[in-house]
């Protein structure tokens, strides 16, 4: 866009008013203005708006996932979702939850409690549900009950020419129509803004359990945690956490279900890491600074990369690898950062970044993928992240 950050800001202070708030930037880039429409009618005119001036927008929720990937090129402004958080209907007898995209994924986990019921996925404090399932962001639920796609039941989105489109429905059992909303998750708010979704919920677990094992390394960490994959173990979650740059590290396994399942299954690691012992059931964590994507085929790579950024990073950062998730994450405290002469090689960490293994889209896929990029957002007004 030719027109200076200035100008538009001007423009959009005109032409919305309050809904206009400070600016942001992302992942270090130039701080874009930020809009919040109030209600549909605004977001369709502001979708307008940007089709006129020839914009480029991003959607964003509360913004906890913001820094996870490079601002998009030529990005101009963003859409702040958070105005779009009612909660439209909660069926505990059938499972299912409705609610704004904008609605807090805290509030709609209290929401679900209180009918004896369990939202997908359990993530960190914070996040929004539109955001959640933009980003097809898991959880520590993740190993047990699956990816956030797998309980998208239906959503409404408004697509680039103020358009409002609706897929699936409210019911689990619901196969009207294409599965359109699949489209939607991961999709990273660049093929329409999340208005409303509808998400199968779970019984809650009888019996939650923490087991925890000290070994010297990340290596025999991830080693312990595999033993417990191939064993089938049904835990929630198995992770390593090394706690500063140097040490020995401890493997954390958490189960939840039925009380008599989870009795068995400590059985079960007890006789496979003789070692573990009851650990107390920890509050949720704060999300992670930054998380990376690997493959799971390269699980037992994650112990040499973890390695290789403990000794980069600050004495008092925490590193959690979570094998069987196939997930590296890296949680900066507050006020961190990493020093400004890092030994060679690597220079930094952002050349330590690209050697971790991520899934790539098949070369196959990527004409069909432009394709359903072009058919949803035909002006081109959505950023691609």
């Amino acid at each position: 866009m030719s027109r200076s950050t200035a100008d538009l800001t001007e423009r959009l202070a005109v032409r919305f008013g309050d809904m206009l708030g400070a600016p942001r930037g992302i992942a270090g880039g130039t701080p874009v203005p930020t809009v919040r429409p109030d209600d549909e009618l605004a977001l369709a005119e502001l979708l307008a708006f940007g089709r006129s001036e020839g914009l480029l927008l991003l959607p964003i929720g509360a913004g906890t996932k913001i820094d996870r990937t490079p601002a998009p090129p030529g990005l101009d402004a963003l859409i702040d979702t958070s105005a779009f958080d009612a909660m439209i209907a909660f069926e505990p007898g059938d499972g299912t939850l409705t609610a704004g995209g904008g609605a807090s994924m805290d509030s709609l986990s209290a929401t679900c409690r209180e009918g004896a019921r369990t939202i997908v996925p359990a993530v960190a404090p914070g996040a929004t549900l539109g955001g959640v399932i933009a980003t097809a962001e898991s959880g520590v639920d993740r190993l047990q009950r699956g990816a956030i796609r797998e309980h998208v039941l239906g959503l409404r989105v408004m697509l680039s020419d103020g358009r409002s489109s609706r897929s699936g429905g409210r019911l689990v059992k619901n196969v009207a129509g294409y599965d359109l909303h699949r489209l939607h998750t991961g999709a990273w708010g660049g093929l329409g803004i999340i208005l409303e979704a509808t998400l199968r919920l779970f019984p809650t677990w009888r019996a939650e359990r923490r087991l925890g094992l000290e070994l010297a390394d990340l290596a025999s960490g991830v080693d312990a945690a595999r033993t417990l994959g191939e064993a089938r173990i049904d835990a929630r979650r198995v992770s390593v956490v090394a706690a500063g740059s140097r040490g020995p590290v401890r493997v954390v396994v958490d189960l939840a279900g039925r009380a008599d399942v989870v009795e068995a299954e400590q059985e079960a690691c007890l006789a496979l890491l003789p070692g573990l012992t009851a650990t107390p059931l920890a509050p949720p964590e704060p999300r992670p600074h930054l998380v990376l994507q690997a493959l799971p085929s390269a699980a037992a790579d994650l112990a040499a990369h973890g390695t290789l950024l403990r000794e980069l990073l600050p004495a008092d950062t925490r590193l959690d690898l979570d094998p069987l998730l196939a997930r590296l994450a890296c949680s900066l405290p507050d006020g961190a950062s990493l020093p400004a002469d890092l030994p060679e090689p690597p220079a930094s960490l952002r050349q330590v970044l690209p050697r971790l293994p991520q899934p790539n889209l098949p070369v196959s896929a990527q004409p069909l993928a432009r394709a359903i990029e072009r058919s949803l957002d035909p002006h081109g007004l959505f950023a691609r992240r």
